[in-house]
């Protein structure tokens, strides 16, 4: 049904389109797989229910815990991951009230106003996802360290989520709202440094950096503190961009490819901090356009909230087993991912 989009599952049975404006043409009908009313019955009686605990206000997701916890051992397993991580948000579309105190509402997402909200440590350069959290607003559940628990929430969320690669010297690129002068220093005493774009709103952030407002594309101003280690940026592009760094150098200058009002391209010097950010930045983002390509939570409705949030991870599952099968694949194909899920399908026995 995702290699082949027909809208409603029930136009997978009975005569196909592809039969009524081309008379005579070979279409497939999944009425030689099952009947309709097989496939329903199938459908309402999936589960994912673990044992149930004896008190389930500690653990929210204890339907399909053993999946979560499945899929976050088998992350690791398989590819060592490069220097830069990137630490992002992934949205499940999910309107269920009765899973409201994982629902959260943003309109701003594509995918639909509410959704599940994934917190996701991924590979920068192969894209997979390395280690996630699944947000709850009654999450209770604390840290095997103390040093996480003794740290604001959202500190403790990013430190939770690094945790796997703690004395790594890794560098966790993340966008403003997962990035703080404490949280860079929580970092570096775990052995992780930070980059990320960061609210002029946080506290410690100097407000001497910000440029003027005629400043120029291109234009830069920096401050340091050596005592912290730490380095504040701000780069005027079409609008002024604050960043926090505690792993670039003030002295390395690198060229950027931007579009002027005329279309043409011009090379513009920036610091290194802003040109790595670029790079290394779209980790999550692009494991996420690869999971909704042939996703099963996306694409139909399911009885249970549950349900569709273990969909979704099904679907990171499945494109972690995509990004690993493309790396270590000789052969490249015009359209390798849907060669995948091909093959994938193809293993039903």
């Amino acid at each position: 049904m995702k290699l082949i989009d027909k809208g409603e599952s029930r136009n997978y049975w009975g005569q196909q389109v592809e039969s009524r404006i081309f008379p005579g043409a070979e279409t497939v009908s999944l009425d030689i797989i099952m009947s309709k009313m097989r496939y329903e019955q199938l459908h309402s009686v999936i589960t994912f229910r673990a044992f149930e605990p004896k008190n389930q206000q500690r653990d929210a997701l204890w339907k399909i815990r053993p999946l979560l916890n499945v899929f976050r051992a088998s992350c690791l397993r398989f590819v060592i991951p490069g220097r830069n991580l990137t630490l992002d948000e992934s949205s499940i579309a999910c309107k269920s009230r009765y899973a409201k105190n994982f629902i959260v509402f943003n309109p701003t997402k594509p995918g639909g106003k509410h959704h599940f909200k994934i917190y996701a440590l991924s590979c920068a350069q192969s894209w997979l996802m390395l280690n996630f959290k699944v947000h709850c607003s009654m999450d209770n559940e604390k840290s095997q360290v103390e040093d996480i628990n003794n740290a604001s929430k959202l500190r403790s969320l990013c430190l939770e989520i690094a945790r796997p690669f703690f004395g790594t010297k890794r560098i966790i690129n993340s966008d403003n709202y997962y990035s703080s002068p404490q949280l860079f220093e929580e970092y570096a005493l775990k052995g992780l440094y930070g980059r990320g774009t960061i609210r002029m709103s946080r506290k410690h952030v100097p407000r001497f950096v910000r440029l003027p407002p005629n400043s120029k594309r291109g234009d830069s101003k920096y401050a340091v503190c050596q005592e912290n280690n730490l380095m504040c940026v701000s780069w005027q592009d079409r609008k002024q961009v604050i960043m926090l760094t505690n792993c670039d150098s003030s002295s390395n200058i690198a060229k950027i490819k931007r579009r002027n009002d005329n279309g043409e391209i011009l090379l513009v010097g920036v610091l290194s901090a802003v040109a790595m950010y670029i790079i290394y930045m779209q980790g999550v983002d692009r494991l996420d356009q690869i999971r909704q390509r042939f996703s099963l939570a996306d694409g139909h409705s399911f009885r249970h909230w549950h349900h569709k949030l273990a969909f979704g991870i099904v679907d990171f599952a499945r494109s972690n087993a995509y990004l690993v099968r493309n790396i270590l694949s000789d052969k490249k194909s015009r359209d390798s991912h849907r060669q995948f899920v091909e093959e994938l399908c193809s293993q039903h026995g």
